[in-house]
């Protein structure tokens, strides 16, 4: 009896085995294992949640809520769809992501880029804001030729705001008497701890910043809607704005939903997620010279990190981001190192090591060339010195 139930386990496995060889087979002989890209395609994206800046990690948190589209994978399918005579037009959904002023200007630059190309373009929401500002998500929409929203949308073009929470008088409470080192007044991370108010060097500095992208995204507006800016600061200081009103200073174009959006494309526009389609038509810049692109991204530490496998919490190990510079300097092949950094900071003796790492790759002959996301400063800003090149958006927050 023990042989007879073996014996049938293993046939049980091996017609298991047979058929997912047979499955693999097929797949990867097939002549196409995306989808058809046909003439008059239009990409869709879906813009509601904010482009992670680093390629998918295996945390638990990617089970629970599954992104494959990168930034960076968003911009590559964008550029490829721009020289590609199949592609027509880009329709994107806009939410309230929570997508930095720097990440968004990404976004805006090569939207720009692609209707430079002739391509046409459509941005569609059900609101800008609702009971919340929806100014970020508004100028991510101005990118496109054409707005869409909803009858019951509104644009919620209110400027910006900064809030900082001081627990020191709960510390006090507590009986809790904090103790840190301090370097210099606008070196201001540890207040929220040892100050019950924001100090006047605390507050220049985040009036500076909050002018500073304001600025920019009334000026970005302003151009790629054709209104003066005078206009638009006396729009936002009325703001949030009702759809008839929207409509009439041309801050939208259309009142519908996605749908409405997509149907402006004519009758015989195929549909293609901008994802599916890069996995279809491939990444740019296939030819050429290797370079290593290497990511800096979260609160630096040493070591090697602990990243929080649930929330997928990004830590920046010192250890990991060394290891990857060394492979790079090593490979032959690799003609210059592209270190996107998205980084507020952290320990300062992980910086030092990173910084380090970075010098020895370029004394060893390998170009540096770094790209700046949504934040850079302090050890972020560090180990970026020793590039030969820095490049960042002006809204990345750096220094």
């Amino acid at each position: 009896m023990r042989r007879i139930i073996v014996g049938f386990f293993a046939i049980i496995g091996a017609l298991v085995v047979l058929i997912v060889g047979i499955g693999v087979a097929v797949w990867w002989w097939a002549p196409s294992r995306g989808p058809h890209i046909a003439a008059n395609t239009v990409l869709t994206l879906d813009l509601s949640e904010a482009l992670p800046d680093t390629p998918a990690d295996h945390s638990l948190s990617r089970l629970i809520f599954p992104t494959s589209l990168t930034l960076a994978d968003a911009l590559a399918a964008i550029e490829r769809g721009g020289d590609d005579p199949r592609i027509t037009g880009l329709v994107a959904r806009i939410g309230d992501n929570s997508m930095g002023v720097a990440d968004v200007q990404e976004l805006r630059d090569a939207i720009a880029a692609f209707r430079a190309k002739g391509k046409h373009t459509a941005a569609y929401a059900d609101t800008f804001g609702e009971l919340s500002s929806g100014t970020r998500s508004y100028y991510l929409a101005t990118a496109f030729d054409e707005i869409w929203l909803q009858p019951m949308g509104m644009v919620g073009l209110v400027g910006l705001r900064a809030e900082m929470p001081f627990f020191r008088g709960t510390l006090d409470w507590l009986g809790i008497v904090p103790d840190f080192a301090h370097r210099e007044e606008y070196k201001d991370a540890a207040n929220m701890l040892t100050e019950t108010a924001m100090t006047g060097p605390e507050r220049e500095e985040l009036q500076a910043l909050l002018q500073s992208l304001y600025g920019q995204i009334v000026s970005g507006i302003a151009a790629s809607r054709k209104i003066a800016p005078d206009a638009i600061k006396a729009l936002i200081d009325r703001g949030p704005i009702l759809l008839d009103e929207a409509l009439r200073a041309h801050l939208v174009d259309h009142v519908g939903d996605r749908e409405s959006a997509i149907a402006s494309f004519g009758t015989g526009a195929k549909l293609l997620a901008l994802d599916r389609y890069l996995e279809q038509a491939g990444q740019p810049h296939q030819s050429g010279p290797t370079i290593a692109l290497i990511y800096a991204t979260g609160m630096m530490a040493r070591g090697g990190g602990s990243n929080n496998p649930l929330t997928a919490d990004n830590v920046l190990s010192a250890d990991d981001l060394t290891r990857a510079f060394r492979l790079a300097q090593a490979d032959k092949s690799v003609r210059a190192i592209l270190f996107r950094i998205d980084s507020p900071g952290g320990s300062a003796v992980a910086a030092e090591t990173i910084w380090a790492a970075v010098k020895r790759a370029r004394e060893a002959g390998k170009k540096v060339v770094v790209s700046m996301g949504d934040v850079a400063g302090s050890g972020g800003y560090y180990i970026a010195a020793p590039a030969h090149n820095v490049v960042d958006q002006l809204a990345a927050l750096t220094g």
